[in-house]
């Protein structure tokens, strides 16, 4: 229960852990952190890190989603490298699944009203350093109330 909650929960298991495996782990927790933070969601997330699957194929971070209205996760999924290979793709991949119908429960009991909107306004970035820009676009449009999507550009 030590190793549950905000982003200092990193910092302590830092303290406890030894070897290249572990702390490069911790190292991706905190990448993943800034880029929640950049996203302005980082109040919103907590780090469980004795959080096991029961699924042996994660092999990296492995994640959940709660809202009011619920008692159980709405979403879950996580990082597999190895799963695909076994049908013929040799790709890593990130993968995840919502419960829908608890999802409208939830909506349901929050008495959330969801307005059809028009398609997301889409901003796209091609390196590195255009993504903090390109995000903040991105940020300015939703606080308007608007739609958008952020893409990198291929290639």
């Amino acid at each position: 229960s030590d190793l549950i909650g905000d982003h200092h929960v990193l910092d302590k298991a830092e303290k406890l852990v030894k070897g290249k495996k572990a702390t490069g782990a911790i190292k991706r927790l905190r990448d993943v952190r800034e880029k929640l933070v950049a996203y302005g969601v980082s109040d919103h997330i907590s780090f469980d890190l004795g959080n096991l699957s029961r699924f042996n194929y994660y092999t990296g971070i492995i994640f959940q989603a709660y809202t009011w209205g619920v008692g159980d996760a709405v979403a879950r999924g996580g990082r597999y490298d190895d799963l695909l290979s076994r049908f013929g793709k040799d790709a890593a991949e990130v993968g995840f699944m919502i419960d829908i119908d608890d999802v409208m429960t939830a909506l349901n009991r929050q008495k959330a009203d969801i307005p059809a909107g028009d398609k997301p306004e889409k901003v796209y970035y091609g390196s590195d350093e255009e993504y903090a820009k390109a995000l903040g676009k991105v940020r300015s449009i939703r606080e308007d109330g608007r739609s958008a999507v952020l893409i990198r550009k291929k290639g």
